[in-house]
């Protein structure tokens, strides 16, 4: 099986999910026996692919113009969006000169403006690594009390266009949840639709000893991404302030990427630590208490539980978090503010209830939520449809 990936551009450390899943499974499927080649913009640091089985590494910054073109006529709104998300006619030439430099079984493109490459494909099985569905993404932070939200809309409508644009380019697409995968097919129109669950490596994130600071809990992510930044600001106004009053020596502390003013404001309410662009999270979550996961929009599957999780941590998070997780995880679910602050506060009094929640936590992600799992799951799939396709021709 011979797979050709392409994803713009990893970053070290990892600081997106697209980077996360993208990596463990070309990985889990590099370690099952498939060929895999990986396609970029521009180099990636050796610390970003260290650890994966490729048998090519393309860097279309340096890869020189194939006078070879496309096949099938590039319709307008195809034309449209590839002009929109700046994909130049050289870098689809460099990326057909790619495609074509080996009997490739699938292409699979990961990202959002990642489409536009699919007009430089043709005949290899075409994957659309969503992972999340941008459509739904967007609706899911419209409140309808907050006029600032409102933009969500106009982006949600835009990304639905762009998603049924492409739509006859793409042979299938893979979500993470089944709440994605059902608005691809709605809005998009693509029927083949794979649900491919986000793993954990269970080897990096694992329990470290450390001392525990009382009355805490911590909060990871990118800060420039919207559901992240309205679960903070949420939590802060609606149960922090309220914490508090009671317990004054509570401390919040939040880490992440590319923090704004909004993110940095909050420290403004007491007891909140913002702490950029933290390279290794590893030691600072086990000094913490309690993992929070306050999301109140969004979708997918959440990357910083399944850490939270693999390193034996006790979780508190909305029921929206848990959604699309395999079997039954053992979260403390709250969605009023009174509930959080109940689940917390408990956690906070009673700490061997901490460890076996941590505990079971860990026992539960590594039984159901393993990158190699995914990786079966997703070879099995490829060999079946790799199969078909080349009998149907």
């Amino acid at each position: 099986m011979k797979l050709l990936f392409y994803k713009p551009s990893f970053s070290w450390p990892r600081s997106s999910g697209h980077d996360v899943h993208t990596y463990h499974l070309m990985r889990a499927l590099g370690n099952l026996g498939a060929s895999i080649s990986l396609v970029t913009d521009i180099a990636p640091p050796a610390p970003a692919i260290d650890g994966l089985k490729l048998d090519k590494l393309i860097d279309l910054s340096h890869t020189e113009l194939s006078h070879q073109k496309a096949n099938s006529p590039v319709r307008p709104l195809e034309e449209r969006f590839r002009r929109y998300w700046g994909v130049t006619p050289d870098n689809l030439s460099r990326f057909l000169k790619a495609v074509r430099s080996d009997a490739f079984d699938a292409v699979i493109v990961s990202g959002l403006q990642v489409l536009p490459m699919f007009l430089s494909v043709n005949g290899p099985y075409r994957i659309w690594y969503a992972a999340d569905e941008w459509c739904w993404h967007h609706l899911s932070q419209v409140q309808p009390g907050k006029f600032s939200t409102w933009s969500q809309l106009k982006e949600a409508a835009f990304k639905g266009l762009y998603e049924r644009a492409y739509r006859k380019r793409v042979d299938a697409a893979w979500l993470v949840s089944k709440t994605d995968a059902q608005w691809m097919r709605v809005v998009a129109g693509i029927g083949e639709v794979e649900v491919l669950q986000n793993g954990v490596d269970a080897e990096y994130y694992t329990p470290q000893k450390r001392v525990e600071e009382n009355e805490s809990v911590v909060f990871w992510g990118r800060l420039d991404f919207g559901p992240n930044i309205q679960a903070l600001e949420w939590f802060s106004e609606n149960i922090w302030r309220q914490l508090r009053q009671t317990r004054p020596n509570a401390r919040l502390t939040v880490m992440g990427f590319n923090p704004g003013p909004n993110i940095f404001a909050l420290q403004k309410l007491g007891g909140i630590d913002v702490l950029p662009d933290v390279e290794d999270i590893r030691e600072a979550i086990p000094r913490h208490a309690a993992v929070i996961l306050p999301f109140i929009s969004g979708g997918g599957i959440k990357n910083k539980l399944l850490e939270a999780a693999a390193m034996g941590k006790p979780i508190v998070a909305t029921d929206r978090v848990v959604k699309g997780l395999q079997s039954h995880p053992p979260v403390r679910i709250a969605n009023s503010p009174a509930e959080w602050i109940a689940e917390i506060t408990n956690l906070w009094d009673q700490p061997n209830t901490r460890y076996e929640l941590g505990n079971s936590a860990r026992e539960w992600v590594m039984r159901e939520h393993d990158w190699t799992s995914v990786g079966k799951k997703a070879f099995n799939w490829l060999d079946s449809k790799i199969h078909s396709a080349k009998v149907s021709s």
